[in-house]
């Protein structure tokens, strides 16, 4: 006997049309779990499914009683809660830390307060899917993945991701309503489980978006269709019984699911690009919540400073509150969005300053007796770096230049940028200069001196070039970049100039790029380029930095376009400000690179996804590359800020603003500053990983005073060798007071590695990404798998 799993649910968007409080808190939630347990208490066989940390939070501060009855039909086995994320994030914009904690967070609370272990990832609505979610979820205790938008060729089947993880997914069919006859055909429902092999089916019903789920005379009708259907057993159910019911059928007949390899697909892709300012707060607060937790972590070991855990915790959960789907891919109404940008605004500002703090207590144990003056440099990637960093300096009036030189007497590139403040004793310049050869996850101090002769420069600057040691790059007469040569791989990197081109967008602030068309995933509108005549200016020239800025007014728009190269810095950087006043319209970059046989790769959360060279909008996270198929060179656009692309031809279009003005007026209006950079290479896309977390992880200044410490001048808190792996987190444990420590092969190559640790501890093992223990190891000696995620823990 076929036998059909429904599932009573109703999707709750945390904003959409509305904001999370009042109206998602007071009406959506209240009512539909009211009527919920309304129907559990009037039907004996009703089960009723919820997923959603912040759903739960919200009954148990305002609606006590609420919360109490869904605690106790959650004991009976009735109400079941799914869902192992803290939200329904969108995924692939996300950092891989970020999914990370939406499960230790979402599978915390749900263990903490109802002794669920969710076996689920239940994810509807969202519309990307990282290829790296199966060896996260697996990691984190999960099996499980229900889902809606992307791939639909299959029902149900084996997800496999890059690393080689497998969970059980599946695409149940949906049906909002028992109203009225005639009913939804159940049989059909059964037949897309059937032709695999199985008697059992899951179907999800109930109303959802606002809320609402079923009704108790829907549950009613549905009890009569039970009677109806002859070799149907019809009932209510929980995804994870269904699931249990086929991998028991899947052990006992030997059916065999089909599998899905490497990506999931997308819908919706507008939503990439929709709201650009709440993408790149988004990636700002990542960057600095993982730094100030590395920091706060090494002060915490050598008992410097009490972890601030508390804060840290509050934090993280503000911005994945605010990685719902809806919020984060901006199709929310606009007094949402402004709430959403507040939150993550406070999350960068208090995550900044308990990365400060942490920095501060670390310097003050360094030794910096040499010089009256110091700035520590600290780099919190895992591998050493050469890059640019600005400071402000307080130094006598009477210098007139001045120089920077490390513990070893090896002297800094500076540029003096300007004079902030100047008083008869003293002045306050900003500077920049170049920090080389930074320890990964270090420090290193520099002195600061007065200086006497002439600054000499690799830099060299003309009203339309540029050149460093690394690139010569050339303005045409219409401020387009028409030449980048690469002198070291003696080639020119590109095909055409780089163009700014504004297209006629066809689709809606919910990401449809053609109305109703929910996986149309083209741009289909007709494009122009932002070609007015410019005015070109040599913007800064200096032995540090050099800068050529084209200005121009366009339709409704201006833009600044700025191209920056650095001395000792291999990469081009592009700055972009936008005064954005257009409607209905996404604007892109153009990169045709002179590649001859071109091969297209992405990067992904803790890994690379290759791609085919595509008409249809695509996410990404960090990087696109795009390499000679026989490796001997390629290029990579470094865009850590922004989530999409599409190609035409081979050449790379770049997503940076979209504004449309229906059923949201979600215009992205007013002032944007959009930076991403041109990296080529030897070789393949492993190059560009570093890179691409280089450009907005910069390296961290902090100015002190002379005093003696037991920190040397310069050193390495840990180290990665040979630097095959990267760190991706290092933290203080959620529940104890150990140390967790995350590595990352990010190659797709299998390695070992040695971590060598300067931080106090005195046992290591193997845990999982909820941070429960696995295995005791004798050293961190460790072998990884192409794509692998390890998690560590030390005991002080």
């Amino acid at each position: 006997m076929k036998k059909i799993h429904l599932v009573s649910q109703s999707h709750i968007d945390i904003a959409w049309f509305w904001q999370w409080d009042p109206e998602t808190i007071h009406d959506c939630c209240r009512l539909t779990f009211l009527r919920a347990l309304l129907i559990l208490n009037r039907v004996k066989n009703y089960k009723y499914v919820q997923d959603q940390v912040p759903f739960y939070e919200a009954m148990e501060k305002y609606y006590p009683e609420i919360f109490e009855s869904i605690k106790r039909h959650i004991s009976e086995g009735r109400w079941a809660v799914t869902g192992c994320m803290y939200v329904e994030a969108d995924i692939e914009g996300l950092c891989g830390e970020s999914l990370v904690r939406q499960c230790l967070y979402g599978k915390k609370y749900f263990l903490e307060k109802f002794g669920v272990d969710v076996k689920v990832c239940w994810i509807p609505d969202n519309w990307t899917h990282s290829p790296q979610l199966p060896q996260i979820l697996l990691k984190s205790g999960v099996k499980y993945l229900v889902y809606k938008r992307g791939f639909k060729e299959k029902t149900v089947f084996w997800w496999k991701g890059i690393d080689g993880s497998q969970i059980l997914a599946c695409r149940p069919p949906f049906i909002p309503s028992f109203l009225t006859r005639p009913y939804p055909n159940l049989r059909e429902a059964a037949s897309l489980y059937e032709k695999y092999g199985l008697e059992n089916a899951m179907v999800l019903v109930g109303k959802g978006d606002h809320g609402g789920g079923l009704t108790y005379q829907e549950v009613k009708n549905i009890e009569k269709l039970s009677k109806e259907h002859e070799g149907l057993q019809i009932f209510f159910s929980t995804p994870e019984e269904f699931f249990t019911a086929i991998e028991k059928e899947i052990k006992e007949k030997r059916v065999k699911l089909p599998v899905l390899r490497g990506e999931l697909g997308w819908e919706l892709v507008g939503c990439l690009t929709n709201r650009f300012e709440l993408k790149k707060l988004n990636r700002l607060c990542e960057n600095n919540l993982l730094s100030a937790e590395k920091f706060s972590t090494i002060a915490y070991a050598y008992n410097l400073l009490a972890y601030p855990e508390e804060k840290l915790r509050k934090l993280w959960k503000i911005l994945l509150f605010n990685q719902f789907h809806d919020i984060i891919g901006g199709t929310v109404v606009e007094e949402a969005y402004e709430t959403a940008v507040s939150g993550l605004n406070r999350v960068l500002g208090e995550a900044k300053q308990l990365l400060i703090n942490a920095l501060k207590t670390i310097s003050s144990q360094i030794d910096t007796s040499k010089y009256n003056v110091n700035i520590i440099v600290f780099n919190p990637l895992s591998w050493e770096r050469t890059d640019a960093v600005e400071v402000e300096l307080t130094v006598p009036s009477t210098w007139s230049k001045i120089k920077l030189v490390d513990y070893s007497g090896k002297k800094a590139l500076l540029q003096v940028l300007s004079v902030v403040k100047q008083s008869p004793s003293k002045k306050t310049v900003k500077v920049v200069f170049i920090a080389e050869n930074i320890p990964p996850l270090g420090y290193k101090v520099y002195g600061v001196e007065e200086e006497k002769a002439e600054e000499k420069s690799e830099l060299k600057a003309l009203d339309n070039v540029l050149e460093n040691s690394f690139y010569k790059v050339s303005l045409n007469e219409k401020g387009f970049i028409e030449s980048i040569y690469d002198k070291e791989l003696e080639v020119e990197l590109l095909k055409n100039p780089i163009k700014l081109q504004l297209i006629e967008d066809l689709g809606d602030s919910e990401g449809r790029l053609l109305l109703g068309k929910d996986d149309f995933n083209i741009y289909t509108g007709k494009s122009i380029e932002v070609n007015t005549k410019p005015t070109v200016k040599l913007a800064e020239k200096g032995p540090v930095r050099t800068r050529l800025r084209v200005l121009r007014n366009h339709l409704s728009s201006k833009y600044i376009q700025e191209v920056v190269l650095y001395s000792k810095i291999k990469r081009v950087e592009l700055r972009l400000l936008v005064d954005w006043h257009e409607k209905q319209k996404v604007l892109k970059t153009i990169f045709s690179f002179n590649i001859q046989q071109p091969k297209l790769t992405c990067g992904t959360q803790f890994g690379a996804i290759p791609r085919e060279f595509s008409e249809e909008e695509s996410p990404f996270y960090r990087w696109i590359d795009v390499s000679e198929e026989n490796k001997s060179h390629g290029i990579t656009v470094l865009a850590p800020f922004n989530y999409s692309y599409d190609t035409r031809n081979t050449s790379i279009r770049l997503s940076l603003l979209r504004s449309t003005v229906k059923p949201m007026l979600a215009t992205d209006e007013g002032l944007h500053k959009i930076v991403y950079a041109l990296y080529s290479h030897k070789e393949d896309w492993r190059q560009a990983v570093k890179p691409s977390f280089e450009l907005d992880n910069k390296l961290i200044p902090i100015v002190e005073n002379r005093h003696k410490g037991k920190l040397p001048p310069t050193y390495s808190f840990l180290e990665i060798n040979p630097p095959s792996a990267i760190l991706t987190a290092l933290k203080k444990a959620e529940d104890n007071e150990e140390i967790v420590l995350r590595l990352n092969e990010p190659y797709s190559r299998k390695t070992a590695v040695a971590v060598s640790l300067n931080i106090p501890y005195t046992r290591i093992l193997l845990a999982n990404l909820l941070e429960k223990p696995l295995k005791p190891l004798k050293s961190p000696k460790l072998s990884l798998k192409p794509f692998e995620i390890i998690s560590l823990k030390l005991t002080k």
